[in-house]
């Protein structure tokens, strides 16, 4: 069923009903059907299919159960079950459950597990995220740009340059990518990767302390491994310096796991003499947690500030100091 006007031998649908398909030049309306939905030209409204919606450019919403496809440039709502494709550029929301792609530029966000564009100025939100200058945001598993002004969160961020990347790895062309060593009266001996932006950066930490996790039946050295976030303010020469947020869990060697662990703040100024060496000194303050303790405190530098008999709670300040490569 369909409602039309004839314009220069074109139709231009104004309501078009369908079971298995339907098809117009241009839908300035509602467009409705449970197979394909295909508008040659222009669709200003909204379009849905169970199975294929396509459009020559969209001015409204299109949603399909399938594939959502669009010829050209998009202002408003695309949603496809399985693929989403914008031949032009996106002003609005991209959204697939498998694949989004705009082979221009978005202005506003991709919601899919795939998310695929050139420049973005707004967010893409999915599992792996490709983009081309973003200015926003990437959040996913995997974020890959060419520039980000903005967040990359996720576990591997990939780009030329970002002004705020979190992850596991971040592999910054022009960021930080350092090997520090150093030691405390807490850890003795530590090393860290540091990966990320020139001013932000994650960095992976592993440590060897002879003192173990302080229990009675332990066997060996503790080595305490983790995670944690970093700040650094300085040029690539001369005086820096860095704020890091650590979480630590604390491995007994060779009883392996237990369920200590510790999270710390370290300050830290030094003095870059190239870019791939420094020395540095600080401070530090480090909570330990140890779960059902049986014996003294990991280290003897500080005071416990809870103590029962499920868990035991230190509180150590101290100091440090280390190179950098």
């Amino acid at each position: 069923m369909s409602i039309n006007a004839s314009v220069g031998g074109r139709t231009r649908n104004f309501l078009s009903l369908g079971l298995l398909g339907s098809r117009t030049t241009h839908l300035d309306g509602v467009s409705a059907t449970a197979g394909a939905s295909l508008i040659d030209e222009s669709l200003h409204g909204l379009q849905l299919a169970g199975a294929f919606a396509s459009a020559g450019s969209l001015t409204g919403a299109q949603a399909a159960g399938a594939v959502s496809w669009n010829g050209g440039a998009t202002q408003g709502l695309q949603l496809g079950g399985a693929l989403a494709w914008a031949g032009g550029d996106t002003l609005g929301v991209q959204g697939a459950g498998g694949v989004a792609i705009t082979r221009g530029s978005v202005l506003g966000a991709q919601l899919a597990p795939l998310s695929i564009a050139g420049p973005v100025l707004g967010a893409q939100l999915g599992v792996v995220n490709v983009g081309g200058d973003v200015d926003g945001a990437q959040v996913g598993v995997v974020n890959i740009a060419r520039r980000v002004r903005g967040l990359q969160l996720g576990v591997v961020n990939v780009s030329d340059s970002t002004t705020v990347p979190l992850g596991l790895v971040s592999v910054i062309a022009d960021g930080a990518f350092h090997v520090s060593a150093w030691s405390s009266e807490t850890t003795l001996a530590n090393v860290a990767l540091k990966l990320g932006g020139r001013h932000v950066y994650t960095h992976v930490d592993l440590g060897w302390n002879p003192r173990g996790s302080g229990r009675a039946n332990e066997t060996g050295p503790g080595l305490p491994w983790g995670y944690g976030f970093g700040w650094t303010l300085g040029p690539e020469r001369g005086l820096f310096g860095e704020v890091e947020l650590t979480f630590l869990h604390l491995w007994e060697f060779p009883r392996a796991w237990t369920k200590d662990f510790s999270a710390g703040l370290r300050t830290q100024w030094g003095w870059r003499f190239k870019e791939q060496l420094a020395l540095f000194a600080g401070a530090q303050l480090q909570v330990f947690g140890q779960m059902n303790p049986t014996a003294e405190a990991p280290t003897p530098f500080g005071w416990t500030v809870h103590d029962a008999s499920d868990v035991r709670i230190t509180l150590a300040p101290g100091v440090l100091a280390g190179v950098e490569l």
